[in-house]
């Protein structure tokens, strides 16, 4: 179908092609003519179409002479060379891609046998991974590579996913025909639809906005194994405790699914290598097999409040005609939890559950529930396509997707971790609620923002300047889930009250202190701990702080106080120990490095506060 493929060469059972120097429009024209034939081989290619020194010829030839055009292009110095060796040397041409179609596995890697492989009929021709210099790699077949080929081939820098990550697409599209074919039987049965012609002309009249979703689905799925593999040099620990965990809870078969060991894994870390696509690509499918089975058996799927993301399944021409009729589908439960599972996963990443479930031990559905709320609050969909939609590096938009999905996993985490949030019910009733105060949180910290080395450097990369204020201020908003417990509490969150916790976040460096806390490089379980600890720690104090100075001064009163004048006073309250805070916190500002250890110290200076307020409780009682 490209018109812009330069196709220099090709093999298949019976032939071998090669046009050296072809002509990408004059070459596509013959290929096309060739497709539309009812039957046709590479010996029905015009021969004056191909360019000098090129040809067809049987790829069990005993000798093929080679032109001079031929040994540049293969990049070999023999004279004459059988039809098998050539296919040898097409494998291991500098090209930008080699595409596989078609039956037979060609690339293993250079650990295996040729008898591990198990293609005897291909034996003769397949190469070692080590020495394929394509680019990339793309593959229409199944099994073109082995396993431990492409994991070795990504490890050298080929550019490779695996055979049912490329062929993903169509299975995408067999699953749509059979939902729709049941929905459309349903239709017919009760008489939505006046007969099977008209049947046949709905699904016809579908067929290209199924498409488009198809593609829509699987460019998010790619566009997931390319920011996890960011993410694996952002979090090489989270990475490679995930997949062990996944082993040891049998739910991956290492050995079967080819995947290294941990200190395989672990030594790419050292390397400052990512984990390899291909391995990616099979966690991912792990992943949402998990997260499926765990959401089609909870009640999330019965939630009234994810109709639209269910309808959003169908194409438009259905969605249009028979909107209040899609509910009736006798699979509703199980493509509302596939989408669920697609969306959250290809947003969040495959560690996002791994992550949260150890940090908080909540529930999948509840965490599940609470991301959607969050990523509904922020608009998610709306933001995403603005970062995607601007023409920019893929690795800066990349990068941009992870921050707004760092930030809004830090609030789900804060969330989570209060029990106030535990009921679903009360989040519903609060959600537009919810999803107001994040709009004028995000209006009045733009408003409120100075220029910043975090705004030139997102400014730097082409962002345009609404897309960069808003990610500038994504470490600003680790405030909302207090906001929104004091909403939970019937507490009026305006204008007022915002200022009120942005001024302790400022005045009390929490900020600061949650990206340094953020970005530690912790190594184990316990350092992981720890580290939730103390952010878990920030957002206590905070909020603390924040009841306190409500139940000091009401909110009437606060409306018409300096919000600085609020928090000196404070500050006088305790004096003592807020000077040993606010001096620990400037000697840790005016280092270069900071460790956990340090981090600690400074935060733990501030929890006087809490407990002296529960030592007064227990003493008024």
């Amino acid at each position: 179908l490209s018109k812009k493929i330069k196709l220099v060469a090709a093999f298949n059972h019976m032939h071998i092609f090669i046009d050296p120097d072809p002509d990408p429009a004059t070459s596509w024209k013959e290929r096309n003519r060739l497709f539309k034939l009812s039957r046709s081989t590479w010996e029905d290619y015009k021969t004056s179409l191909i360019s000098k020194g090129g040809g067809v010829f049987s790829r069990k030839a005993k000798e093929i002479t080679l032109s001079a055009e031929m040994k540049e292009l293969l990049g070999v110095n023999h004279d004459v060379m059988t039809g098998e060796q050539v296919i040898r040397a097409i494998l291991c041409m500098q090209v930008d891609l080699l595409w596989f179609g078609g039956i037979g596995t060609y690339i293993k890697s250079s650990y295996q046998t040729q008898l591990e492989v198990g293609d005897p009929g291909n034996d003769s021709v397949r190469v070692d991974s080590n020495l394929v210099q394509a680019k990339v790699i793309g593959e229409g077949a199944n099994l073109a590579i082995t396993q431990e080929a492409r994991f070795y081939y990504a490890l050298n820098g080929g550019r490779i996913n695996t055979d049912f990550i490329d062929n993903s697409a169509g299975v995408n599209m067999s699953d749509y025909e059979v939902n729709i074919k049941i929905l459309l039987k349903y239709l017919l049965q009760n008489k939505k639809i006046g007969s099977v012609t008209k049947r046949n002309a709905l699904l016809e009249d579908a067929t290209d906005n199924v498409t488009d979703l198809v593609l829509l689905n699987n460019r998010e799925q790619h566009r997931l194994i390319s920011m996890d593999s960011l993410r694996s040099l952002q979090s090489p620990f989270t990475f490679t405790k995930f997949i062990q965990s996944l082993i040891t809870n049998k739910i991956l078969d290492p050995k079967r699914e080819t995947i290294p060991d941990q200190a395989t894994l672990e030594n790419l870390v050292t390397k400052d290598q990512p984990i390899p696509r291909p391995i990616l690509a099979v966690i991912q499918a792990y992943t949402k097999m998990w997260l499926y089975d765990k959401l089609i058996d909870s009640s999330i799927v019965s939630l009234d409040v994810f109709n639209p993301l269910y309808k959003a399944y169908f194409p438009i021409l259905l969605f249009q005609k028979f909107e209040k009729l899609l509910g009736d589908h006798h699979l509703k439960s199980e493509i509302l939890a596939t989408q669920l599972t697609n969306l959250i996963i290809n947003q969040a990443g495959m560690t996002f559950f791994f992550d949260l479930k150890q940090i908080t031990g909540k529930r999948t559905e509840q965490i599940s529930l609470i991301y959607m709320f969050v990523d509904y609050c922020f608009d998610g969909v709306k933001f995403r396509d603005q970062i995607k939609s601007q023409k920019l590096k893929k690795a800066d938009k990349y990068n941009a997707l992870i921050e707004f999905e760092k930030m809004i996993k830090g609030i789900v985490i804060d969330i989570l971790q209060m029990s106030e949030f535990d009921n679903i019910e009360l989040i519903l009733s609060h959600l537009e609620a919810f999803k107001a105060i994040t709009q004028q949180c995000q209006k009045q910290l733009i408003n409120r923002l100075e220029s910043s080395k975090r705004f030139d450097t997102w400014k730097g990369k082409g962002f345009n300047i609404e897309t960069t204020k808003h990610i500038a201020i994504f470490p600003e908003l680790s405030i909302l889930p207090d906001l929104f417990y004091l909403i939970q509490q019937n507490h009026n969150v305006d204008q007022h009250m915002m200022d009120l916790v942005l001024h302790l976040n400022e005045e009390f460096n929490f900020t600061w202190l949650r990206r340094k806390i953020t970005k530690l490089d912790v190594k184990n379980k316990w350092e992981t701990s720890q580290r939730e600890q103390l952010l878990r720690d920030i957002r206590m104090q905070r909020l603390f702080l924040t009841k306190l100075i409500l139940d000091t001064y009401g909110h009437k009163k606060i409306a018409t106080l300096q919000m600085s004048d609020v928090i000196e006073s404070l500050i006088k309250q305790y004096k003592g120990p807020l000077k040993d805070y606010f001096s620990t916190v400037s000697q840790l500002r005016s280092r270069v490095a900071v460790n956990l250890t340090t981090l600690t110290v400074t935060v733990n200076r501030l929890n006087f506060l809490f407990y002296s307020s529960t030592l007064e409780k227990i003493a008024m009682k």
